[in-house]
């Protein structure tokens, strides 16, 4: 981009070829880093979506866990008791362990939300480079344009200079023609004078 403003602020260096060649090589870049910004979308996005199944699995553990210490033996009344405290305090277990893994999800997610509003940003930049990018080609395009019409308008000026001067050439030619032949009769004349009178 630098390039390309340093050119269109220095009119004279534009070459047809420099130009084509530059925004060539710009919107192939462009559009490569446009590729990989995908490309680490979609990894992100796999992952993420890797990391809830594997959550779904540890959640289905910890549930299945919790069922069978229901349906643990009856016992006598301190068993019952035991058997309802080791319940509970499963269960608070479980909770407390739902609550930090839910806790991590929302910061992991606040974090690729995150990842994902900068990735819109450089992509919005990417498009902005190339909107740039499609003005500057039709200035370009424009320049080129005016310059070769100009160009055809001077030629065009140039070549009727040309005839009117070619025109005044051979009348001044003929002009000369003129005044050399009548110097020469003039002189003659004085010469046939000046013989006949000695």
């Amino acid at each position: 981009l630098s390039q390309l403003s340093k050119l269109r602020r220095s009119p004279s260096l534009w070459n047809g070829n420099q130009a084509q060649k530059l925004s060539e090589n710009v919107l192939s870049s462009l559009a490569r880093t446009l590729q990989d910004l995908s490309t680490a979308f979609r990894r992100s996005q796999s992952d993420y979506l890797n990391k809830l199944k594997s959550r779904d699995d540890r959640i289905k553990g910890y549930l299945s866990m919790g069922l069978q210490l229901d349906e643990g033996p009856v016992g006598t009344m301190d068993e019952f008791g035991d058997n309802e405290y080791q319940l509970w305090e499963a269960q608070r277990q479980r909770r407390g362990l739902l609550l930090e893994e839910n806790t991590n999800m929302v910061t992991q997610r606040e974090q690729e939300i995150n990842e994902i509003v900068r990735s819109i940003h450089e992509l919005n930049e990417i498009f902005r480079d190339v909107a740039q990018l499609v003005v500057d080609q039709g200035t370009i395009v424009d320049r080129i344009d005016y310059n070769v019409e100009h160009t055809q308008i001077r030629v065009e000026a140039g070549l009727k200079q040309l005839t009117e001067a070619r025109k005044h050439q051979s009348k001044d030619r003929k002009m000369w023609v003129i005044f050399v032949l009548a110097v020469l009769v003039v002189v003659f004349g004085l010469l046939l004078i000046v013989t006949k009178l000695t």
